[in-house]
């Protein structure tokens, strides 16, 4: 059951495709198409652009939405041209989000590495300030806050 599930799910966009290049649905072709047009205004305009959502999100995904609008020009069939479009932006996007998302959990897995790490150095200095005797003195301080001397415990 589940690898059918999973066999459905991975398929999903080139279903998708099939049902419309079989079914020739004008609604479709028209969203298609003003999305392809979309991306074939937007990208080089977003090319020269800086900037730290630009570059991380933005770029990639026109980069690899435009690249697939002129792959496909040569399709001759616009249905089947339409299909292909919508099954290669699907996939790209699920990739592309996929990466995004393991990204992310790798970077939070690496702050809470060094969290983990920080906070086993400063137990283990504490540990080992107690074994050598770090626990046996206390420091005495006047009213002012200046420290005066030690006072060995018993």
């Amino acid at each position: 059951m589940q690898e059918t599930l999973t066999i459905l799910f991975l398929a999903s966009p080139a279903i998708f495709a099939a049902v419309i290049a079989f079914a020739e649905p004008q609604v479709v072709l028209g969203w298609v198409d003003a999305f392809d047009s979309w991306v074939m205004t937007t990208q080089p305009t977003c090319v020269g652009k800086t900037g730290y959502i630009k570059t991380i999100f933005y770029k990639p995904i026109l980069w690899a939405f435009h690249k697939i609008v002129l792959c496909t020009q040569n399709i001759k069939d616009n249905f089947v041209r339409c299909g292909v479009r919508v099954a290669s932006y699907l996939y790209v996007a699920a990739i592309f989000f996929g990466v995004m998302m393991y990204l992310v959990i790798l970077a939070v897995m690496t702050v809470l590495m060094i969290v983990a790490i920080i906070i086993g150095l400063f137990l283990a200095l504490l540990v080992l300030g107690a074994a050598f005797g770090g626990e046996g003195q206390h420091t005495v301080y006047d009213k002012h806050g200046n420290a005066i001397g030690h006072i060995k415990k018993d």
